[in-house]
């Protein structure tokens, strides 16, 4: 999944609302990294 756009999906399906809010998918490299200690 190096796919940006299907990261940051993941990201606000795995994240709360309101941390999808204060942090929004924009940068990709950031969304990834913080996917990957998430998960």
């Amino acid at each position: 999944m190096d796919n940006p756009n299907a990261v940051a999906v993941i990201h606000i399906v795995v994240m709360p609302p309101t941390v999808a809010i204060i942090k929004p998918p924009m940068a990709g490299p950031t969304i990834k990294a913080r996917l990957r200690i998430a998960s």
